[in-house]
């Protein structure tokens, strides 16, 4: 568990077979869950064990590598499930857009547009009121010390989804202040990886000073990362479907 200024606590569930990380972060007595894989007992008691109220579940992206358990938990625990805009669904949610907030207690959930590992893509920013974030959400986009693979969507896409991803680590590094530290979903052994995660920091200050989407030229980034791209997982071609039809 971390804990941060304003009670706040964060909980990280990993899953190192998948290289996965989910989010539970809880202020008094409320909770936002962020990219949860299908064992809910995990998220379930924390909530438990901390004397929680689900309010939102969120998703950074459709998912390729595993089957998302985020919908079912919101509807388990009458929490609000928030999805980006973008592919058509499969069941109803909340669909946010870049500037979106949602309020969880005296959370607030602000979301930004982070197109790049898919080309509907959100990074969440939390916030406790409206100080300034203290962690934030980058999923599958901008790493520890790399960034996601950009082609989920397919091969002819990736260049220029890579371009989109330099860019949104750009944006990032403009709207979200040094000291923020960074909780990305994929990177710890994920095939969503582009290349090897280096260790690096976890606070935007000191990626700045680390990762290849800030230390490289648009077009040094988009040939580094396509070149290292690696295997793509035949199971990936299954999930994101399912996981945009419930």
């Amino acid at each position: 568990m971390e804990t941060f200024a304003d009670g706040l606590s964060l909980h990280t569930i990993e899953t190192p077979s998948l290289g996965d990380r989910s989010y539970v972060a809880i202020h008094d007595g409320w909770a936002v869950a962020v990219d949860v894989q299908r064992d809910l007992d995990r998220v379930e008691d924390l909530l438990r064990e901390h004397d929680a109220r689900l309010g939102a579940v969120l998703e950074t992206h459709i998912h390729n590598d595993y089957l998302t358990g985020g919908l079912v938990l919101a509807r388990r625990l009458g929490a609000e499930y928030v999805v980006p805009q973008g592919p058509r669904l499969g069941y109803s949610a909340t669909r946010v857009g870049d500037g979106s907030t949602v309020r969880v207690g005296a959370l607030t959930v602000r979301t930004i547009d982070a197109p790049g590992h898919t080309d509907a893509h959100a990074a969440f920013s939390l916030h406790v009121e409206d100080a300034a974030a203290q962690v934030a959400f980058t999923g599958g986009s901008l790493l520890l010390g790399a960034t996601g693979r950009t082609d989920l969507l397919g091969i002819e896409l990736a260049e220029g989804l890579a371009r989109r991803q330099y860019w949104t680590a750009r944006r990032l590094a403009r709207i979200l202040h040094g000291d923020v530290r960074l909780r990305p979903t994929h990177g710890f052994g994920s095939f969503c990886a582009a290349g090897s995660v280096v260790p690096s920091g976890d606070t935007l200050a000191e990626q700045l000073d680390a990762n290849p989407a800030y230390l490289l030229s648009e077009e040094e980034f988009v040939a580094d990362l396509l070149a290292r791209l690696g295997d793509y997982p035949t199971y990936y071609a299954f999930m994101g479907p399912r996981n945009a039809g419930g």
